[in-house]
C-alpha cells in the first residue's frame, strides 16, 4: 500500500526550494559544506548536457509542425518585427536611463592601462555569416546557440519542404 500525496510540487518549485535550502545550509554550516559541492556540479553538468539537444530538437519540431512554408514566413516575419521592436525599445530605455542617472559619473579607476584604440563596429555581413555553422557537430559540441538555432531552422524548413510520402 503506497501513500499518495494530495498535492504535487512542480519541478520548478522543487528546484527553487532546493536553491533556497542550499543557500540556507551554506550560510549555517559555512565553508565546510564545500565537501558536497560535487552534487551541485553534477546537477549543473546534467542541465548543460541536456540543454543543447533540447533546444535543437524543440526548434526543429516547432518548425516542422507548422507544416506550411507560407505560414512559417508570416510567423517568421512577425518574430523578426517583434525582435526589432523589443531590441529598439531596450536600447532606447538604456539610453534614457543612462542620461537620467549617469552611471559611472565621478568614478575614478586607478592602475588601468590607457585605451589604445576603440574596436570597430562589427560588420553586418560578417555577423550574419558567423551565425551559419561551418561544422554542425562542432557548433553542437561547443554549445554555440545561435549556430544551433540557425541550423535547426534550416532543418525544420527542409522537413516542411519534403514531399509527402503516400
Amino acid at each position: 500500500m503506497s501513500v499518495r500525496l494530495k498535492w504535487r510540487v512542480s519541478l520548478a518549485n522543487r528546484t527553487l526550494l532546493g536553491l533556497i535550502l542550499g543557500g540556507v545550509i551554506g550560510l549555517l554550516i559555512g565553508p565546510s559544506i564545500s565537501a558536497i559541492q560535487i552534487i551541485g556540479d553534477v546537477f549543473l553538468k546534467l542541465l548543460q548536457m541536456a540543454l543543447v539537444p533540447l533546444i535543437f530538437f524543440s526548434v526543429i519540431s516547432a518548425i516542422a509542425n507548422i507544416g506550411d512554408i507560407s505560414r512559417l514566413s508570416r510567423i517568421g516575419g512577425k518574430a523578426v518585427l517583434l525582435f526589432a521592436l523589443t531590441s529598439t525599445s531596450a536600447a532606447a530605455l538604456g539610453v534614457v536611463i543612462t542620461k537620467v542617472i549617469s552611471p559611472g559619473a565621478g568614478l575614478i579607476l586607478k592602475d588601468l592601462p590607457p585605451v589604445k584604440a576603440l574596436s570597430d563596429n562589427p560588420d553586418v555581413g560578417k555577423t550574419l555569416l558567423a551565425m551559419i555553422p561551418n561544422n554542425v557537430i562542432q557548433a553542437l559540441a561547443e554549445g554555440n546557440m545561435i549556430q544551433i538555432i540557425v541550423f535547426a531552422l534550416f532543418a525544420g524548413i527542409a522537413i516542411i519542404l519534403l514531399p509527402d510520402s503516400e
